[in-house]
């Protein structure tokens, strides 16, 4: 036994006193230190001893298991680099933003896909902070093991609990879109941790999510966008009806019954968070009509919709300008800015003081309470929901049936390439009122004149 240990009335427990602690000379006296605490067990067919606690709690649970993972740990070791480890050198590149995200390409990953992809290998941030299991964690599932080690039946494995789990087609593809990437910077020249990737040949599930081929109709998004709540208008109330509402014992309920405005309204000028002066009577908060006017009249991306600026409206030239985008080809592009785009537009600009820079919208479009915002009143109006990326099929549906060619609309989208563009066209409706004779006979007369046959 250890010395300076004794037993204690516990079987297999052992306590140890400081020499300044009454009981360390006499057990029966009252413990005045931090003692700490061993176990002695029989491990595995041998006797041996825990290492020191500092609580008898901690020393009562221990079972000998971190034995047999230091002998795990060592064994991996002489296996090569886990892939945890492997992982997280690429992932620094990333965060460094020196990872290209093709071959050959500089164009770094965006910062959604980083924001997606960090959720898949080390988890979400509220998860994480507050200690919740959820999905499947790259890193804690496969971190320990060694890459080399990691063949094509581990990682089918891995996509077949994805699958039971419920997990969509594109969130599948997320995953195994990380851990390829992964296995990219271990194929390097330079490094060769491991020869091949074994994940090309795995079996994904059959592609049961709904294709993007909804678009709506001119008239359809323009009653989407209507059915939108308006946020209270900070104008809507006068300096006069500021004051006595400031002034009056009345409830909010009662008060914005008489003004006709929302309680919660009243609740805000009560506070001082509005009408500060007769001057500043402006609220900075946006509505979600300005997000959804961007996504079915300019096609942005959902990323792109959330860092569009108001310096970046170009009101006379009746243009909005793309500043940031994932591509490369999207980056600086110039949108037209059309007349239900533009009138959404200035009554948002017009509520919130005019404001000549800062952000469009106030309001996450990254949050699922943006979408469900929406579905919500266009529930309650009996229409058909659509997603932001539908939206941008509906806009590249007007270009096309607006006469546009292939090329404008690739440079509109902001896509690439034109074989991306073409995934759009191929699910849009044909141009109404014009056969393919017409439409030629109609450019040629407007070049050469009226030609009789």
């Amino acid at each position: 036994m250890p010395s300076e240990y004794r037993k204690t009335r516990t079987s297999g427990l052992y306590i140890r006193h400081s020499r300044a602690c009454p009981s360390f000379a006499d057990e029966e006296r009252r413990c005045r230190c931090e003692p700490s605490y061993r176990t002695h067990r029989r491990i595995d067919g041998t006797m041996r001893w825990s290492p020191v606690f500092k609580d008898r709690a901690s020393a009562m649970s221990w079972d000998g298991h971190e034995a047999k993972a230091e002998r795990a740990v060592r064994a991996i070791r002489r296996e090569g680099q886990t892939f945890g480890e492997v992982a997280g050198e690429w992932w620094a590149l990333v965060e460094a933003g020196t990872y290209a995200r093709r071959r050959g390409r500089s164009k770094k990953l965006s910062d959604t896909t980083i924001a997606d992809y960090r959720g898949v290998l080390y988890g979400a941030a509220p998860a994480r902070e507050a200690g919740v299991g959820g999905s499947l964690v790259l890193v804690e599932r496969c971190g320990r093991r060694p890459i080399a080690a990691l063949d094509d039946s581990y990682w089918q494995s891995i996509v077949d609990e994805l699958v039971r789990d419920g997990k969509s087609y594109s969130r599948i593809a997320t995953y195994l879109a990380v851990i390829r990437h992964v296995y990219a910077y271990a194929r390097r020249p330079n490094l060769r941790i491991v020869t091949n990737d074994p994940t090309r040949e795995l079996q994904m599930p059959a592609n049961d999510g709904e294709v993007r081929e909804r678009v709506a109709t001119a008239d359809e998004a323009a009653a989407l966008i209507e059915a939108l709540p308006v946020l209270d208008s900070a104008g809507a109330l006068s300096w006069e009806a500021v004051l006595e509402i400031r002034a009056s014992s009345q409830s909010a309920v009662a008060l914005a019954d008489r003004f006709g405005v929302s309680d919660a309204l009243v609740g805000k000028v009560r506070r001082g968070e509005l009408y500060k002066t007769p001057e500043g009577r402006r609220s900075r908060e946006t509505g979600d009509r300005a997000g959804w006017g961007l996504a079915f009249y300019t096609g942005m991306r959902r990323s792109e919709i959330g860092r569009a600026q108001w310096q970046h409206v170009f009101w006379d030239a009746d243009e909005i300008m793309v500043a940031q985008s994932k591509s490369d080809a999207g980056e600086g592009r110039r949108v037209p800015m059309v007349g239900p785009l533009k009138r959404i537009l200035r009554e948002e600009w017009m509520r919130a003081g005019r404001p000549g820079t800062g952000p469009i919208l106030t309001r996450s479009v990254a949050s699922g309470k943006w979408q469900a915002r929406a579905d919500q009143a266009w529930e309650t109006a009996g229409l058909a929901r659509v997603t932001l990326h539908e939206a941008r099929h509906t806009y590249a549906s007007f270009l096309m049936a607006a006469g546009y060619n292939l090329k404008q609309i690739q440079e509109y989208l902001g896509h690439a390439d034109l074989v991306t563009t073409g995934h759009y066209i191929k699910n849009l409706p044909v141009p109404r009122g014009t056969t393919a004779r017409e439409k030629l006979e109609a450019y040629l007369a407007a070049e050469l004149g009226e030609i009789d046959p």
